[in-house]
């Protein structure tokens, strides 16, 4: 059984709530089986700016595969996207803005979810509120497995 643990960040040095909670299961699962990282190669979350090398490192033995962040985020422009989110009558177009711009922002680690969602058993997301949950989870065969198992 393969695991993909997919995160917006990775890293030792990063100590926030969903990153070390993602690092911490990751570390633990793996003396059960193998598991793979799969995040951006941001360190920094308010602009989302590539800071790690991409492609492929071991950190405390995990496997931890890099992708590029498409844009940095402007946070004026986020900010003010957010702000109509939470206080204007507002669109699903709006809200899929906004997620654009929440970030980060990587087409590149969405297409390799998507050519290689065969080779994990299992893929576990780390947030919910981020690009790479709702696009990942929205692959093709991703979220068909997601509605069988929803409808059965």
């Amino acid at each position: 059984m393969k695991i993909a643990f997919v995160v917006q960040r990775y890293g030792l040095e990063i100590n926030g709530g969903a990153e070390l909670h993602c690092r911490w299961v990751a570390e633990h699962m793996q003396k059960y089986g193998p598991v793979e990282v799969l995040t951006s190669r941001a360190f920094d979350y308010i602009t989302w700016r590539d800071h790690y090398p991409e492609g492929e490192e071991v950190v405390n033995g995990i496997p931890v595969r890099r992708f590029s962040v498409a844009r940095p985020r402007n946070p004026e422009k986020f900010g003010r996207i957010q702000n109509h989110i939470l206080n204007d009558e507002h669109t699903e177009k709006d809200e899929l803005a906004w997620l654009e711009e929440e970030g980060p922002t990587s087409p590149s680690l969405i297409r390799f979810i998507q050519k290689h969602e065969r080779d994990y058993d299992f893929f576990i997301f780390f947030s919910y509120r981020y690009y790479h949950s709702y696009w990942g989870i929205h692959t093709r065969g991703l979220s068909s497995i997601t509605r069988r198992k929803s409808a059965g």
